[in-house]
């Protein structure tokens, strides 16, 4: 997530049952951990950063159990977690079967859509937004 922990500038509560933390760490790197523990409505996290930055790429973990938080099974973007996550993390074969390749999103702004009872991970690389913009969401 990274060294420094700050309360995201300008943010709104989302709802009192999301969470929203930021962290950033050297090299420009930010990581926003969204948490949404409301049973039945998901949240919409919308980025703003200032002028017309960019985040760059964005590698976006989404933790959810596959019938809900109390699950055997978890899921890491739609897919089930196996040993393979932890040891062999960072292997291409890995990385590609969860879905954490880092993109250069058409909107990497968002919304980005956080299910009920799930953790969203985002992490942007150079020309990332806050802690310099804010965050903004809402329940739908």
């Amino acid at each position: 997530m990274g060294t420094w922990v700050h309360t995201p500038p300008g943010t709104p509560p989302i709802s009192s049952k999301v969470r929203v933390y930021l962290h950033s760490e050297k090299g420009a790197i930010v990581s926003i951990l969204t948490i949404n523990i409301d049973k039945k409505n998901h949240a919409d996290l919308v980025l703003k950063t200032p002028g017309n930055t960019t985040p760059g790429s964005v590698e976006r973990y989404l933790l959810q159990g596959s019938q809900g938080p109390r699950s055997k099974t978890m899921l890491l973007n739609g897919v089930p977690i196996e040993n393979d996550l932890v040891f062999q993390w960072g292997k291409k074969k890995t990385i590609r079967k969860y879905g954490i390749l880092p993109s250069l999103s058409s909107e990497p702004s968002g919304p980005f859509t956080v299910p009920p009872l799930s953790i969203l991970f985002l992490r942007f690389s150079a020309g990332a937004p806050p802690p310099h913009g804010s965050t903004e969401g809402r329940i739908l």
